[in-house]
């Protein structure tokens, strides 16, 4: 999959010579304007990287929990590129990968023994990685007004990323009157399983602002497979015992209500509510089926978009958490450099 990531990326240079006398149509539509979907024809090519820094968790009860206090550190990078064409102005195909890069480090724990001898205990878990690959399709409703689109959506997740936790990394280092232990976790980023999504755009204009509300919906197509590595230190070497479970992932819903401003001609800006939640599923982990707590993160998000050229436009995107239950609560923001163009 890495080999893909980069074949797209190496692309770029020669999508940018690309020519058609029909590329003119992005000179005329406003961001605010475009059809919910592709133009007949048209390919978008859109790479993003995403950076956040995690220094907030909501609980159980939904209250707000600064990691600080827990003496831990949490960053990610996100990158993905996604591909769309259309057909008849009313069809478009996507598909969509995603590498992800997380590291969160806890506070070191020192304990003290009578003779004076300690033991520092460090506690870190990172994953990285591409997720599972993702192909889907829309279709727009053919309705001859511009001012409202709605479109149906449908795709899946294919399990192309590993879904299996590897063999831990710890380390047991002894000196004299000191110990240091080090658990390092790797966890996987695929789900193991395909992953079905449904979902619906709607979109109304005015003059110059523009509403727009989607829902989703995704659902795992059967259960999954995991590892979980039980150990012991022996002549100061970790040893694993690997023993695998069986656990279904939740089910995922997301809303967005969006509202637009055209600025001006090549400028829109534009804030976003979101709320994403997974409920259900359940892991026999710990040998008996123990369900998931449900978790939800609502996010505001403002953004900008520029039109560079009659082909490029970059799309600038702060988040912000601002409630949510059983989930960390980022700040993130989010870079989108698109290119568009008629290959045949």
């Amino acid at each position: 999959m890495r080999y893909f990531f980069l074949l797209i990326v190496l692309s770029f240079p020669l999508l940018a010579v690309s020519q058609s006398s029909r590329d003119t149509v992005f000179l005329k539509e406003r961001t605010m304007d475009r059809p919910l979907i592709v133009h007949d024809h048209q390919l978008r090519v859109t790479g993003l990287y995403g950076f956040s820094t995690i220094t907030k968790k909501f609980d159980e009860s939904s209250g707000r929990i600064k990691l600080s206090d827990e003496g831990s550190s949490n960053m990610l990078h996100r990158g993905s590129v996604d591909i769309r064409y259309g057909f008849l102005n009313i069809l478009q195909v996507n598909v969509a990968l995603t590498y992800v890069n997380n590291y969160q480090r806890a506070q070191p724990i020192l304990s003290f023994a009578l003779d004076g001898s300690y033991v520092e205990t460090y506690y870190n878990s990172y994953y990285s990685g591409f997720q599972d690959l993702f192909i889907g399709g829309s279709i727009l409703a053919p309705w001859k007004t511009r001012k409202i689109d709605l479109v149906l959506s449908g795709g899946m997740t294919l399990p192309t990323a590993n879904s299996m936790m590897p063999q831990p990394g710890h380390t047991y280092e002894q000196g004299a009157g000191s110990t240091k232990i080090t658990y390092n976790r790797n966890y996987p980023v695929g789900l193991g399983v395909a992953k079905t999504y449904v979902g619906t755009q709607f979109k109304y204009r005015l003059k110059n602002m523009a509403f727009t509300a989607s829902l989703r919906y995704g659902f795992p197509m059967g259960e999954s497979e995991d590892a979980d590595w039980r150990y012991r230190v022996v002549l100061n070497e970790f040893s694993y015992e690997r023993h695998t479970y069986r656990l279904a992932h939740p089910s995922s819903y997301s809303a967005l209500l969006e509202v637009e401003y055209q600025l001006f001609p090549f400028v829109n800006v534009f804030l976003d509510l979101a709320q994403d939640a997974f409920i259900g599923g359940w892991s026999e982990r710990t040998t008996v089926k123990t369900g998931f707590p449900d978790r939800k993160f609502t996010i505001l998000s403002p953004g900008i978009e520029v039109l560079l050229t009659s082909k490029f436009w970059l799309r600038q995107q702060a988040i912000f958490g601002i409630a949510g239950q059983n989930t960390l609560a980022p700040f993130s923001i989010n870079t989108s450099l698109m290119y568009n163009f008629f290959p045949f």
